[in-house]
């Protein structure tokens, strides 16, 4: 959550690739990646929005710290 004290900086702009997760599994880790990207100084990580695959989504979420 930004804290609403800053202002976002006006960029706009592609970042590449960057780590969302590491996914522990018993069949073997595998990190999973999305492609960053800044919208007027803001980064939107919202797992809907960077893993558009529900399958891959559920992967994630079912090993982050939030289960």
């Amino acid at each position: 959550m930004p804290n609403p004290e800053e202002e976002p900086q006006p960029i706009t702009e592609d970042l590449g690739r960057m780590l969302n997760a590491v996914v522990f599994l018993r069949a073997g880790n595998h990190a999973v990646f999305f492609d960053a990207r800044l919208e007027s100084g803001v980064m939107d990580t919202k797992p809907e929005s960077v893993l558009p695959n529900a399958d891959r989504r559920t992967e994630v979420l079912q090993c982050s710290y939030k289960r």
